[in-house]
């Protein structure tokens, strides 16, 4: 397991997978792949539950993410990215964000509860922007309480930074209560503030490291 980076040493002057190894990846490994399906998320995560500090993402609580493609994903302007996750308990978190590789522009960032079947987001908060114009971890400070159940992270995108990221995992149409795998989607629209409902038209190929920290 990799180590923390040394005090006063940013996260960014350490290799991206150590340092994304050490902040994401403490949780059970099956074939070198982080395990994908939410049901029983608590069995599959013992180490990795919803206590104060920790950090919920797709990568912990969603479909996964194979750490053989971790690198730095291009967005592009005015997209909407998102990130699916299943809360097994309702949580309050202080902060969410995101991992920036090169910056640009700005990103809005917020939540909300998704149907599978239409492929619709309904907004439940919008947490505001954050300057993304610079590398490094980038966070906003939030007072949320959330689940149990599917929510789906938003970052909307006004120009074309990278964000740390890598593909979903494989193999795993869906989970045992039916619903398909956390699958990422995405669509495009004037950047803005984020509207009360979004309808994803794309599936994305990548997966973005965009999390919530347990207060």
């Amino acid at each position: 397991m990799a180590k923390w980076p040394a005090r006063g040493t940013k996260p960014w002057d350490t290799p991206l997978k150590a340092y994304l190894d050490t902040r994401y990846y403490q949780t059970p490994v099956v074939d070198g792949l982080i395990e994908a399906e939410v049901a029983g998320i608590n069995a599959r995560h013992p180490s990795w539950p919803l206590v104060s500090g920790n950090r919920v993402s797709a990568i912990t609580h969603g479909a996964g993410l194979r750490r053989d493609t971790l690198g730095n994903i291009s967005m592009g302007a005015n997209q909407i990215r998102s990130s699916l996750l299943y809360l097994p308990e309702t949580a309050t978190f202080d902060s969410a964000g995101l991992t920036i590789g090169t910056g640009d522009g700005n990103v809005r960032l917020g939540v909300g509860t998704y149907d599978f079947a239409s492929r619709t987001a309904t907004l439940v908060t919008d947490f505001g922007a954050l300057d993304v114009s610079t590398s490094g971890d980038k966070t906003i400070a939030i007072n949320e309480t959330l689940g149990p159940g599917w929510i789906i992270l938003l970052a909307w995108f006004s120009a074309a930074p990278t964000v740390a990221g890598g593909e979903p995992v494989s193999g795993y149409s869906q989970n045992s209560n039916g619903n398909p795998v956390a699958t990422p989607v995405r669509t495009g629209g004037t950047y803005g503030a984020l509207p009360s409902t979004i309808v994803f038209n794309t599936d994305a190929t990548s997966i973005l490291t965009m999390w919530l920290e347990v207060a």
